[in-house]
């Protein structure tokens, strides 16, 4: 049994012609690998959205040895994931 989850399809270069929304993701994913703001701030909703209880996020080197990149949208998801906690916790939500 899979329960790999996705913000989004990856089409591999070559693989076929791709869509726009295809087309997009590449653009973003390449963008993350920098990373530019942008690129968090698409990415990190899409991905923090897909995350149920407690995780961890685990940060791959790339291909000049630094997890920079990997660091900051962990950031992004985790400022996330931490404002959806406190506004579920707080008085206002349960009335």
């Amino acid at each position: 049994m899979r329960t790999d989850l996705y913000a989004d399809l990856y089409v591999p270069r070559g693989h076929r012609p791709l869509t726009a929304n295809e087309a997009e993701t590449r653009k973003i994913a390449q963008a993350l690998k920098i990373p530019t703001p942008e690129a968090i701030q698409v990415a990190a909703p899409a991905m923090a959205a897909l995350m149920d209880g407690p995780c961890w996020l685990i940060p791959v080197p790339a291909s000049n040895v630094t997890v920079t990149a990997d660091l900051a949208l962990a950031g992004g998801i985790a400022a996330l994931v931490e404002a959806h906690e406190l506004s579920a916790q707080s008085p206002e939500s349960t009335s």
